[in-house]
């Protein structure tokens, strides 16, 4: 009798476990969310004393401060670095200044060689943010994440077996602490670059400043007209200041880097929990490598 209670239960606890995802799931909803909603929906039948949902879902986001927050600096820097750093206006700014001037010609090939890699650096970090911090940090889709919706299903068209459930409880703590560690890193060299970010964006206006406070010759005060070496001088003082520029965009573009691959590791360490909490490989599988546009971590369709 006591068998015949057991082989009941078990067959009603799977039961539940496929009614309650009958109902399927929409493609374009969120793909680790709609994943730990499917994972608890299933586990609660099998073991209602842990909030599934709720201790699971913290892997796939980070923590809101490194995100979006008012009152100290975060990966929310688009708007006002672009503000700060308009190289448009730093072009404009070293066109004022004269070739025609003997001494000029020279000096102004200097500065201008020091600003065109700061002008290609300059790009490249904002359309990183664009192209990658802007969009991979999100929840991908399910349609947008390479290989997700045909584990998905298979996952939701087996029963989770209290084994498995085990296996996902005991790696919790090594979860947190991966989880912990991932955050850590990446708030360290998030600092790292907002430091970096703001010496530049300093250097950018100073520089930007000095060459508009360049004194043409039809519009030279009196006392700088008196100055035979006002040219030249006024030059090789730009020609420290770019350079200077330069070095700092130079650390600017380390930090970024350092940046995106701490952030590439979370993208990936992601899709290895979905992985495991499916026990399905279905991107880290060994024919396929992992690649995000050009900068590395896990692909993601457009």
């Amino acid at each position: 009798m006591k068998s015949l209670l057991f082989l009941v239960f078990v067959s009603l606890a799977i039961s539940n476990q496929f009614e309650s995802v009958i109902g399927g799931y929409d493609y374009s909803s969120p793909a680790f969310t709609t994943l730990v909603y499917s994972f608890a929906l299933k586990a609660k039948v099998v073991d209602n004393t842990i909030n599934w949902e709720n201790i699971l879902m913290k892997f796939f986001s980070l923590p809101d401060d490194l995100l979006q927050n008012n009152k100290i600096d975060s990966l929310e820097w688009y708007a006002p670095f672009c503000n700060a750093t308009n190289f448009a206006e730093l072009s404009s700014a070293v066109n004022r200044i004269p070739r025609e001037i003997r001494t000029n010609g020279p000096i102004l090939d200097i500065i201008r060689s020091n600003l065109e890699p700061v002008r290609d650096a300059d790009a490249k970090i904002k359309q990183i943010y664009v192209q990658f911090f802007n969009k991979t940090i999100v929840d991908p889709i399910c349609l947008r994440l390479d290989g997700f919706i045909t584990a998905l299903d298979k996952f939701n068209s087996k029963k989770l077996k209290f084994s498995r459930l085990k296996a996902v409880n005991e790696e919790y703590t090594n979860m947190v602490r991966k989880y912990d560690e991932i955050v850590r890193n990446l708030r360290g060299q998030l600092d790292n670059a907002i430091i970096k970010r703001r010496a530049y964006a300093k250097q950018f206006q100073l520089l930007q400043q000095k060459l508009n406070r360049y004194e043409p010759p039809q519009g030279r005060s009196e006392a700088n007209k008196q100055n035979e070496e006002y040219d030249f001088d006024y030059l090789k003082m730009l020609q420290a200041v770019s350079k200077d520029l330069n070095e700092k965009m130079n650390s600017l573009e380390n930090a970024v880097n350092a940046v995106v691959l701490a952030v590439n590791q979370y993208i990936d360490q992601r899709i290895l929990w979905a992985e495991f909490l499916l026990n399905i490989p279905f991107y880290h599988a060994p024919q396929k490598k992992s690649s995000f546009s050009c900068f590395g971590g896990s692909k993601i369709k457009k």
